[in-house]
C-alpha cells in the first residue's frame, strides 16, 4: 500500500458529507435511544460540534435539493419525491459543481433522488464519480446491480457495506489531492431488509419486526461510518477532512424520538429536526454545541467558507456560511433570522423559540419550542389567546407570504425527459414519469422505479410522455411490459410528435417474481420482477421537445397489458464509457 498522504496544512479540506435516509433525532444512542446501539455515531457527536436545531425538509428530495445546492428546494425545481417532481432544475449550480471547479476530485456513492434521467443524475451534476442508485427506493440491499459512471455494477453484499466500500476505495485513490465524497446512505428507508445478526439482537431486545429491522440497518451504517472514519485515519487525512454527518428528515415510521412530536412527512419538529455532527479535528472544538437553529440551506456557503471559498457569483444562496459559528464551538453565533418550509399545501415558519404552522385549509398553529419542545399546546387555540401570541403569528404568517412568493412555494413543472445524450444513448421511459394517462389506466402499487401503469382494459385509453431531444439521430423504440395469457394479440401505436410505429403484442409474458429478504410482509412496495421486450421500430427524431403517446388500435383479450416503460436507443450514439 502506498504511503499515508502527509497532513499538509495549506491543502484545502476534504470534505465527506454522510447522510442518512430515514433517520430521526431518537435513533441515536447518545439522543437517549436505550435500545438502539449507534456507539461510531455518538463518537463522532462527542469530537466535534452537534447542532441541536438542525432543520431540514420533511421528506428526501427537497432535503437534499438544499443541500446540494445552499437554496430553498422550490426554487431549484423540486416539490415532491417522485414522477420527476424530484428533479433539481438542469440551470442550478450544486455544491459539486462548485468544488469540482476549484480542483476537488468529487463521488457520490448511494442515493441521489434529485432527478433519474441524465444529465439530472449525480454524474450530470457536478460528480465525477457515481455509484448508487439515482431513483428514490430500490426495492433490494443485497447483492445489487447499481448505477454508475462506468454502467451497471454488479455488486455482492448489504448494500450499506457495498457504499462504504466504494467510498473508501474514492478517498484512497484522491488521497493526494482535495476530494468531496458524499455518502447518501439507504437507510433505514423501506424496504425493511438487514442483516440476519443485527435483526436478530434487536429482535431479542424486544423490538417488532419493523423496529428491528429500522435500528439493525442504523446500526449497521453506524459500523459502516465508523470503518470509513478508521480508514481516514490509516491514511493520515483525518485532521484535514470535515465530517458531516445528518439525516434528511424524521424517522419513518413511529418510533422513540426524544419526544419531539411527528415523523417524516411532517412539518412538526419529529419530522424535520435531525441529527447533525460535524468534525474538523483542530479547527472545531470537540464536544462543542451549536444551539442557535441551523439549516440544510446552510451546508453549501458553511462547506465552502471551510474550504476558503466563495460561491460563484452567480449563484444567490439563502443559507449562511455558519463556518465562524462552528470553529468558535458554537460561540460565535451567527445571524439572526427566520427558517422557512413548505410542503403538501402547509407552510412553517421557525425563529430560534417558536414555530407557526400555517395550513391552506385550516387555522394557523403556533408553539413555544423553548418551553414545550413536543408541541403540544398550540397558543392559537381556544380563548383568551395572550395579545404577543396573535402578534407574533401576523408577524411571521405576512413573513412566510412574502417568502413563499419570493420562493414559488408549490407545485413545480417537470422537466421533459431527456433523451439523445452520448453519455445516457439507452434511457427507459418509465411509467412512473407519465405526464398524462387517461381512461382506466392507473398506476400500480408502491414506490420506486419498479412501478407500472396497469387496469389498461379501456381501449381508448392513453399514456404520454413529454421528451426533450438533445441530438438529432435515428432513435429505437421498445416496450418493456408484461402480458396475461389470453390477451396477447392487442395492436399498439406509439407516436413521437407525428411520427407512428404500429406493433402487434403478439406474446404474453408473465414475470419471475422475485423473493426478497423483507423482514416485515406482505411488502408495503411494488414486487421485484422481470419484464418482457418487444421492439417497435425505429424513427428519426429532431432536436427539441416533443410527445411521446402509446394507444391501441386492437384489443381482443380483456386488457392489454402492464407497462413498466418506453426503451429508447439512439441509433449511432457510441456507448460512453
Amino acid at each position: 500500500m502506498p504511503e499515508p498522504a502527509r497532513s499538509d496544512p495549506t491543502r484545502a479540506p476534504n470534505i465527506l458529507l454522510i447522510l442518512m435516509d430515514d433517520m430521526g433525532w431518537g435513533d441515536l444512542r447518545c439522543h437517549g435511544n436505550a435500545i438502539a446501539d449507534t456507539p461510531n455515531l455518538d463518537a463522532l457527536a462527542a469530537s466535534g460540534l452537534e447542532a441541536e436545531q438542525f432543520c431540514v425538509s420533511p421528506v428526501c428530495s427537497p432535503t437534499r435539493a438544499s443541500v446540494l445546492t445552499g437554496r430553498y428546494y422550490p426554487r431549484t425545481g423540486v416539490s415532491l419525491t417522485g414522477r420527476g417532481y424530484e428533479t433539481i432544475r438542469a440551470e442550478e449550480v450544486t455544491l459539486a459543481d462548485m468544488l469540482a471547479a476549484q480542483g476537488y476530485a468529487t463521488g457520490c456513492f448511494g442515493k441521489w433522488h434529485n432527478g433519474s434521467y441524465y444529465p439530472y443524475t449525480a454524474d450530470g451534476r457536478g460528480f465525477q464519480e457515481f455509484a448508487g442508485f439515482n431513483a428514490g427506493y430500490i426495492n433490494h440491499y443485497f447483492d445489487v446491480t447499481l448505477e454508475s459512471t462506468s454502467g451497471p455494477q454488479e455488486t455482492e453484499g448489504y448494500l450499506v457495506d457495498v457504499l462504504a466500500d466504494q467510498a473508501q476505495d474514492f478517498i484512497f485513490r484522491h488521497r493526494d489531492e482535495p476530494w468531496f465524497c458524499l455518502l447518501p446512505f439507504n437507510v433505514p428507508h423501506l424496504p425493511f431488509q438487514a442483516p440476519d445478526g443485527l435483526y436478530e439482537k434487536y429482535r431479542a431486545r424486544g423490538c417488532h419486526a419493523a423496529l428491528a429491522a429500522v435500528y439493525a440497518m442504523n446500526e449497521s451504517a453506524d459500523q459502516a461510518v465508523g470503518r470509513v472514519l478508521a480508514h481516514l485515519a490509516r491514511l493520515g487525512l483525518a485532521d484535514n477532512t470535515v465530517v458531516t454527518f445528518m439525516s434528511d428528515h424524521g424517522p419513518n415510521t413511529p418510533r422513540y424520538n426524544a419526544g419531539l412530536r411527528g415523523i417524516k412527512g411532517c412539518l412538526h419538529e419529529g419530522g424535520v429536526r435531525v441529527p447533525f455532527f460535524v468534525r474538523w479535528p483542530g479547527h472545531i472544538p470537540a464536544g462543542s454545541r451549536l444551539t442557535q437553529p441551523a439549516a440544510d440551506i446552510d451546508l453549501v456557503p458553511t462547506l465552502l467558507g471551510l474550504a476558503g471559498l466563495a460561491p460563484p457569483p452567480e449563484v444567490t444562496l439563502d443559507g449562511v456560511n455558519l463556518a465562524e459559528s462552528w470553529c468558535s464551538g458554537g460561540a460565535t453565533p451567527g445571524p439572526e433570522r427566520l427558517l422557512f418550509g413548505y410542503f403538501e399545501n402547509t407552510g412553517t415558519v421557525r425563529t430560534p423559540t417558536h414555530r407557526l404552522l400555517i395550513p391552506a385549509d385550516a387555522r394557523a398553529e403556533l408553539y413555544d419550542l423553548a418551553h414545550d419542545p413536543g408541541e403540544t399546546m398550540n397558543l392559537l387555540a381556544g380563548q383568551g389567546q395572550n395579545p404577543a401570541d396573535l402578534a407574533l403569528a401576523q408577524e411571521l404568517r405576512t413573513a412566510y407570504e412574502t417568502w413563499a412568493q419570493d420562493v414559488g412555494a408549490g407545485k413545480t413543472d417537470r422537466p421533459a425527459i431527456p433523451v439523445g445524450h452520448r453519455q445516457a444513448p439507452v434511457v427507459d421511459v418509465r411509467s412512473l414519469d407519465v405526464d398524462g394517462m387517461t381512461g382506466s389506466l392507473r398506476l400500480g402499487r408502491g414506490w420506486g422505479s419498479q412501478n407500472w401503469l396497469t387496469n389498461w382494459t379501456d381501449p381508448d385509453a392513453t399514456m404520454s410522455w413529454r421528451l426533450d431531444v438533445v441530438e438529432a439521430d435515428d432513435y429505437d423504440f421498445a416496450l418493456r411490459y408484461t402480458c396475461v395469457p389470453g390477451d396477447e394479440g392487442s395492436t399498439l401505436q406509439l407516436e413521437v410528435g407525428e411520427q407512428r410505429l404500429v406493433v402487434e403484442l403478439a406474446e404474453s409474458f408473465v414475470p419471475e417474481v422475485s423473493d426478497l429478504p423483507d423482514r416485515v410482509k406482505p411488502r408495503p412496495g411494488p414486487p421485484e420482477q422481470t419484464w418482457g421486450t418487444v421492439e417497435m421500430g425505429r424513427l428519426p427524431l429532431p432536436v427539441g421537445e416533443t410527445r411521446m403517446t402509446l394507444r391501441v388500435l386492437a384489443m381482443p383479450g380483456k386488457a392489454v397489458a402492464d407497462v413498466w416503460a418506453v426503451r429508447i436507443t439512439r441509433n449511432s450514439a457510441p456507448v460512453a464509457p
